[in-house]
């Protein structure tokens, strides 16, 4: 299925759309809530690792979303900190658009801007990068 398109500011503010990786990028989105012990273990034990490894190909980008309105942008802010991929206010309907109702919902977009991997939970480090190489070809 095609991916669809939206528009997200990120921690840092620069606004971006899914559009923008199109040709250029796979696109890994994380859907989580800011409460839920399970986004925090993934992203710790899993996208951490996987971001901070040199290894890590330069065609891929990692996006975490929120999946709930009431987050303040502070509290997004702090939970950025020190991270080195991306966090944005997410939306109901961005959410609603890619049926990431639980949390963590992974979803891979590869460079055509088709979605190749959605799945709810958490999964390992070795099955994230996996399904990010046959995004990647």
């Amino acid at each position: 299925n095609e991916a669809p398109n939206f528009t997200i500011v990120d921690t840092e503010g620069n606004s971006f759309n899914l559009s923008d990786f199109e040709n250029k990028k796979v696109v890994v989105l994380e859907f989580m809530n800011m409460g839920c012990g399970s986004c925090h273990n993934f992203e710790k034990n899993v996208l951490k690792s996987y971001c901070n490894n040199t290894t890590m190909p330069e065609d891929v980008t990692v996006i975490s979303l929120t999946q709930t309105d009431d987050v303040s942008q502070e509290d997004l802010n702090e939970r950025a900190e020190g991270k080195t991929w991306a966090y944005a206010l997410g939306s109901e309907e961005i959410t609603d658009a890619f049926g990431a109702d639980r949390s963590p919902s992974i979803v891979i977009i590869d460079k055509d801007g088709m979605v190749t991997f959605s799945e709810s939970g958490a999964m390992s480090e070795s099955e994230l990068e996996e399904k990010i190489n046959e995004a990647r070809g």
